[in-house]
């Protein structure tokens, strides 16, 4: 069965204050505490090679950095693996959850033990497991990070618009939908998704990171210097 699961974060401290100078007009936008506080939608979207992914990384390391949150990481894999299944999804809900909060375990040991005991590991059986931690989940902030939403199977797209959806609105917690994507994703949430388009000004956001990068090096390598003001 394929397990997905790894914290995607930026490779270097650098490349996280470099992508922010040059992302700075798109990340003021987002309403920081709005996000913590209700929740919602963030899709970055754009044609491929436009940087989505590094983007998505950053939201996802700013939003972090601004309160707790519980981060559930969704990605494809390098090729040369099976397709995503959407019991492989299930698990790795879980594994995410239960390893970042291990206190949402606790009231789901018995139904554990139960599921141990009789050895039904199916998607039904993970799906209510999920619901349960979901069930008992007070005050708790999800970030479901999902990267390239058009190139996962139709069958777990509509589980994450719909059953998993579904399933958060039941628990008394706040969830964002973090996603890149070619084009708005529009049956997500249901409230308006909050979108960044890098096809509008893509090529002012690769000078503005050319010249945070050459900064960079600068001030690295003879002090505090200002390039291109």
């Amino acid at each position: 069965r394929w397990i997905l699961y790894e914290t995607r974060t930026l490779d270097k401290p650098d490349d996280f204050s470099d992508l922010k100078e040059m992302y700075r007009s798109l990340l003021k936008g987002i309403a920081w505490k709005d996000v913590r506080a209700k929740g919602g939608s963030i899709q970055v979207t754009g044609p491929a090679g436009y940087g989505k992914s590094a983007l998505v990384k950053l939201i996802s390391q700013e939003i972090r950095q601004r309160s707790s949150v519980v981060v559930i990481d969704n990605f494809l894999s390098s090729f040369g693996r099976p397709p995503p299944t959407l019991y492989g999804v299930y698990v790795s809900f879980l594994h995410q959850i239960i390893s970042q909060r291990p206190s949402l375990f606790r009231p789901v040991q018995n139904l554990m033990v139960e599921i141990l005991r009789q050895e039904t590991w199916t998607e039904e059986s993970l799906r209510i497991l999920l619901a349960a931690i979901l069930h008992h989940s007070r005050s708790v902030h999800f970030l479901i990070v999902i990267y390239d939403f058009e190139d996962w199977p139709s069958e777990i797209r509509s589980w994450w618009s719909e059953t998993l959806g579904s399933l958060l609105k039941s628990c008394d917690s706040t969830f964002t939908f973090l996603t890149s994507s070619h084009r708005p994703i529009n049956d997500l949430t249901s409230s308006k998704p909050h979108e960044l388009d890098l096809k509008k000004k893509y090529g002012q956001y690769k000078m503005d990171f050319i010249r945070a990068k050459t900064n960079s090096l600068l001030d690295h390598a003879y002090g505090s210097v200002i390039f291109g003001k």
